[in-house]
């Protein structure tokens, strides 16, 4: 994912940057579900990172749950000897057939990001039946996928409810079983039935790096302790970065969260560590509102009584814009630069990490 987002973007700082932005908020999403769900993060017991590629996670997650308790599986064997060699987890080799992959063990929380979002129609729904019966009673199964919203106007969503394309990010897998996928609510709710015998889920939409939806899956009956609750925290990036005139580095980009009880409280820009200036999203950003449209966020909560949508935010890209200008000493375009969006609530997302100099680029 790494290598494909630096291609893309042409920048190898931009890529990381990235790269650590949807890290951040994968963890964050994982964690909340945890509490949501097991009241503390130490208690929630084995825990399964599936198709975790290289740690893009996990690296996080060891900071706030024992390592004892982590288990990461992917079909790249090298990723899997990586994150046991480099944070300690527990690794296992997964299989291209969902009906041989047998872990030994069962788990309380189950994380898949980015798998379900490349799986065609049978794999899609064999998987899910796979992963669900790994889970212990009342545990967590959540993954993320593309929904029908991301095609646009490129194409219908055929009357299935899914579209695979045999094109990825990853060209070592091969792309008539990980493609790019998108598909409906209607599709999903489909393949929960098939997998858990309930038709029970919650859905998140884009909750992963703001484009990806999440659906959560209990095992057995709901016995969290509160209601739920989400936040997806700040998001945003830098657009541009130019020197205006010596020693002066103008920086703009946009800064949102569409958390209802959130706000962005400053946009805080760093060379070498130390605090050079501070300033606070306040000019429109239609580019930035029209792309996301309405009802772009959101929950929905689905049971036997039916399905409750929550909606959030719906202005939150609404003065969104920021801009500022940075002193800088012009001859030594290898300051590293930090851009960082602040919530109210103290969450944090880096919008840009690197050198000036590739900034500039």
């Amino acid at each position: 994912m790494l290598t494909f987002a630096e291609k893309r973007t042409r920048s190898s700082d931009v890529a990381l940057t990235g790269y650590h932005e949807v890290a951040l908020q994968q963890l964050r999403t994982n964690l909340q579900l945890m509490d949501w769900r097991f009241g503390d993060v130490s208690d929630v017991g084995p825990i399964l990172d599936f198709a975790s590629g290289f740690g893009r996670m996990i690296r996080l997650l060891v900071v706030s749950v024992p390592k004892s308790d982590i288990w990461v599986s992917d079909i790249q064997a090298d990723a899997v000897a990586f994150q046991q060699e480099q944070f300690g987890v527990h690794g296992i080799a997964s299989t291209t057939t969902p009906e041989e992959f047998e872990p030994g063990r069962t788990f309380n929380f189950i994380s898949v990001a980015s798998l379900f979002s490349h799986l065609p129609d049978d794999l899609f729904t064999r998987w899910l039946v796979k992963l669900y019966s790994l889970l212990n009673p009342g545990g967590l199964l959540c993954f993320s996928v593309h929904d029908q919203v991301l095609l646009g106007e490129v194409r219908a969503l055929p009357e299935s409810g899914i579209d695979f394309d045999h094109t990825s990010e990853n060209d070592a897998l091969d792309t008539s079983v990980y493609g790019t996928t998108h598909v409906s609510e209607a599709y999903v709710q489909r393949a929960v039935q098939r997998a858990s015998g309930s038709s029970a889920f919650i859905r998140i939409k884009r909750a992963l790096a703001y484009e990806q939806d999440m659906y959560i899956l209990q095992k057995g009956e709901a016995s969290a302790a509160a209601p739920f609750r989400f936040e997806y925290g700040p998001w945003g990036w830098v657009d541009q970065a130019r020197m205006t005139q010596p020693g002066r580095l103008f920086l703009s980009g946009w800064a949102a969260t569409v958390d209802t009880e959130t706000s962005i409280t400053s946009v805080e820009v760093r060379l070498d560590g130390k605090l050079a200036q501070v300033c606070m999203p306040n000019f429109q950003r239609d580019d930035v509102r029209a792309h996301f449209g309405n009802d772009a966020f959101g929950f929905a909560i689905s049971d036997s009584s039916g399905t409750t949508r929550i909606a959030c935010d719906s202005e939150a890209f609404s003065g969104c814009g920021w801009e500022c200008h940075v002193p800088c000493d012009a001859t030594n375009p290898g300051h590293f630069l930090e851009v960082t969006a602040v919530a109210s609530n103290g969450w944090r997302c880096p919008l840009y990490l690197g050198s000036i100099e590739n900034a500039l680029n």
